[in-house]
């Protein structure tokens, strides 16, 4: 047989065989679609919300991702990164990150940059900026923590209890006191866990802090009346489930952008915001990790945006 006559074979056979795959597929996959739960409407193998359960959906940080100017350069005296791939970077990135001030950018010019411990931001709202990838390169060997670049907020005990106004659609609530709450913190209005709409098990099984939550802006504070900077999307809260606002100090404004990030060692996500708001990710090229390339814990109104 003849080249060609061989390849035209070869490829009548393989399209045959798509064909067949593809029709199991298809009519695996209709089989497979599970009755809707009760309250949802259905189109062919899709389910659709009722109007009246959806919510206002504004993401994004307001007026979009800033653009801070470069106000560190890790290669710079004092810091003096090396960038080389070899050295281990890990004291002159803290060093740069702990001089940067607010509205910066730590800035890593062309080079690869190891660092054999997790990078922690508390805090600062910062950008560690590269040059894009594969230009500048960060190289994470750390065998500790939680993430290669972890950037995290913390939470409080301030917190009192709500008594009115946290009906769905609420951007107005009131509550026994506002002492501790100005405008501009961010809060999470949380109950106990409400038995009645728990549904199913907990994945994993053991003991679990349950409750229902949502993390939101104070924007105006008028005696004990809190202005909300987004409606209250549940229609279930009750005070009876000990209803309260929590204050939580979120990192906002802080992100990553314009570089390649590689894992090389064995911590669970490159990078890994806790407790922030308006933060991002743009520009990053993600190579090899152990659970996450971008893992996001009690965040609010984050952007990533062009992550490969």
């Amino acid at each position: 047989m003849i080249p060609d006559q061989a390849l035209l074979m070869k490829t009548t056979v393989l399209n045959s065989l798509l064909a067949l795959l593809l029709a199991a597929s298809t009519a695996t996959v209709s089989a497979a679609v599970p009755p809707p739960p009760t309250g949802l409407r259905v189109v062919p193998n899709f389910w659709t919300l009722p109007s009246d359960r959806g919510v206002p959906w504004a993401p994004g940080i307001p007026g979009g991702i800033p653009n801070y100017p470069n106000s560190v350069n890790v290669k710079d005296a004092p810091y003096n990164a090396v960038g080389d791939g070899v050295a281990d970077d890990y004291s002159a990135i803290m060093n740069a990150i702990a001089h940067c001030p607010n509205g910066g950018a730590v800035y890593f010019p062309t080079g690869s940059y190891k660092f054999s411990q997790q990078i922690q931001i508390d805090g600062q709202s910062i950008v560690l900026r590269g040059d894009g990838y594969p230009a500048t390169k960060l190289i994470c060997t750390a065998t500790s923590g939680i993430g290669g670049i972890f950037v995290r907020g913390s939470t409080t005990t301030t917190t009192n209890q709500v008594v009115a106004g946290y009906g769905k659609g609420s951007t107005l609530i009131t509550v026994n006191s506002s002492a501790g709450f100005r405008a501009g913190d961010y809060i999470k209005i949380v109950q106990n866990m409400d038995t009645n709409v728990l549904l199913g098990n907990i994945p994993g099984g053991g003991t679990k802090e349950l409750y229902q939550a949502q993390l939101m802006q104070i924007t105006n504070i008028s005696g004990n009346n809190i202005s909300l900077s987004r409606p209250i999307y549940y229609d279930g809260y009750k005070p009876s489930l000990n209803l309260i606002i929590k204050k939580w100090n979120a990192i906002s404004n802080c992100g990553v952008e314009n570089l390649k990030f590689e894992m090389q060692g064995s911590v669970d996500a490159n990078l890994y915001f806790l407790l922030a708001a308006h933060c991002w990710v743009k520009g990053v090229e993600g190579t090899n990790c152990n659970w996450y390339h971008v893992l996001l814990v009690a965040r609010f109104a984050a952007i990533i945006s062009t992550i490969l």
